[in-house]
């Protein structure tokens, strides 16, 4: 039997190298993160400055909060989809998938969509 001493070393010994070895398996996940978030945000930035410039030349200069709004709203779904692809990275994709409900259909067509029809 163990003596409570060799417990508690025999406890740090195993949480030290199970932190260890979950460290190094985040730091790669980690660094890919940074990296594409980096890069998402040069991008939306890019893609935000087009759309802008866009939605100022159809609207007048009369109605520049509705385009303001527009932009924003772009803005709002190009974060959300970069925060679905940064869950991914990290490896949470149940969460992301969660987020982004991509079983739409699946549940559709078991609550009678297709599948209600088809039977009938």
């Amino acid at each position: 039997m163990q003596t409570a001493v060799e417990f508690v070393v025999g406890l740090a010994t195993e949480t030290v190298n199970e932190l260890g070895a979950a460290l190094t398996e985040a730091v790669p996940r980690l660094a890919m993160a940074v990296v594409f978030v980096s890069l998402a945000y040069v991008a939306i930035r890019v893609v935000l400055s087009v759309v802008r410039r866009f939605f100022r030349g159809i609207y007048p200069s009369e109605q520049d909060l509705i385009a303001r709004l527009r932009v924003t709203i772009v803005g709002v779904f190009l974060w959300f989809g970069a925060a679905l692809v940064l869950l991914n990275i990290l490896g949470l994709d149940a969460i992301a998938a969660s987020l982004a409900d991509r079983d739409v259909e699946k549940r559709w067509t078991k609550e009678g969509g297709d599948a209600g029809q088809a039977s009938a």
